[in-house]
């Protein structure tokens, strides 16, 4: 039988041998049965499954940012560990020393241009009072579109207490503690990709940006806290929300 495998991403998964004397069966409404078995709702968050005939992967979704406290039931991810043969994890970015001259470069970019008063005069109200509460550093005046939206990002995460780190931090401890391999689904150099991105768009899509992130600060954490909370209680359409 092979060990199971443990997949971890955006999406994580963790792949296991199926059981050798699995019940197999044809056409279940062909079979009449005088009591159902229903499996109970497990413990922690949601998993799905895919499986072949001696490989089973349990996939596990993990929100993009959560609160830096977040307390959830890893039982099922400690029993599923146990014996697996390889975590995936999410894509992976690197940054290098010799890149620093391209990241000066690409913040430069995203400074040159027209004032934000001038390019965006609709949103400057808007910006102005969500810079100021989530205490982002510098003048939001000095930046493009794109720029602006990326630091109060920022600065709205760090307000908010929020983090991206996790729950990745706690999978790859037990995955340590198990001795499962770890292998990332990809790996690629995010400064280069970065000043990529940076370099091709448009105006309308570093506005575009700049009010996603507008309409988030303004909605506040709670409504993130909420998804994290729903997350952690297997609640996917909660989470979704």
């Amino acid at each position: 039988m092979r060990k199971p495998t443990l997949i971890l991403a955006a999406l994580t998964a963790l792949a296991a041998a199926s059981g050798a004397c699995a019940q197999v069966i044809d056409d279940p409404e062909a079979n009449v049965v005088e009591s159902l078995v229903v499996q109970a709702k497990l413990p922690g968050p949601a998993w799905w499954k895919v499986s072949d005939g001696d490989t089973t992967i349990y996939v596990l979704g993990i929100p993009g940012s959560v609160p830096q406290r977040l307390d959830w039931d890893t039982s099922v991810l400690d029993r599923r560990l146990d014996g697996a043969f390889v975590l995936l994890t999410p894509a992976v970015n690197r940054t290098q020393l010799a890149d620093l001259p391209i990241f000066l470069r690409t913040r430069r970019r995203l400074k040159d241009g027209s004032s934000l008063t001038q390019v965006a005069p609709d949103l400057a109200a808007r910006l102005d009072r969500a810079w100021n509460r989530t205490h982002a550093s510098g003048d939001w005046r000095d930046w493009k579109p794109l720029g602006a939206g990326l630091m109060l990002a920022a600065a709205a995460r760090n307000d908010a207490r929020l983090t991206t780190s996790q729950p990745d931090r706690t999978i790859n401890r037990l995955a340590r503690k198990h001795r499962v391999p770890m292998r990332p689904a990809a790996i690629y150099e995010a400064t280069p990709l970065l000043e990529a991105v940076v370099a091709q768009h448009s105006d309308a899509a570093g506005l575009a940006c700049l009010e996603g992130v507008l309409d988030e600060v303004e909605a506040g954490p709670e409504p993130i806290r909420r998804a994290a909370r729903a997350w952690a209680d297997g609640d996917v359409r909660g989470a979704l929300a």
